[in-house]
């Protein structure tokens, strides 16, 4: 809803809505990465970013009630969260390939790529 105090925040922009704005924003700004509840999923999908989930309710990950999010555990804990799921988004650094798998059956399996 829209408040007064909304326009003393320290940003740029201040969207009220849905998510179904939320997906029209990212798609328009090219999301690498959102960050909404589980019902963000489908547009995650849709967008192929990554979702980082957040808020309530989270229905589709074991444990989310009880992540902490607050102080310095939590906001590490979230950095940690963002780098591990962009860093499954766009793998820069392929997986290691053993030299001793060279010439076997192994040496034909490849990664498999990421849509993004």
């Amino acid at each position: 809803a829209r408040a007064a105090h909304l326009a003393d925040l320290p940003v740029a922009e201040v969207v009220i809505g849905d998510l179904e704005d939320l997906e029209q924003a990212a798609r328009d700004r090219q999301a690498e990465l959102i960050v909404t509840n589980s019902h963000g999923a489908e547009i995650a999908k849709r967008l192929g970013c990554a979702l980082l989930r957040a808020g309530y309710p989270i229905y589709d990950q074991y444990g989310a009630p009880s992540r902490v999010w607050t102080g310095y555990a939590g906001t590490r804990q979230t950095v940690f969260d963002l780098a591990n799921l962009l860093a499954a988004q766009y793998r820069e650094i392929p997986p290691y390939r053993s030299v001793f798998w060279r010439g076997t059956h192994r040496d034909a399996e490849r990664p498999k790529e990421t849509p993004c």
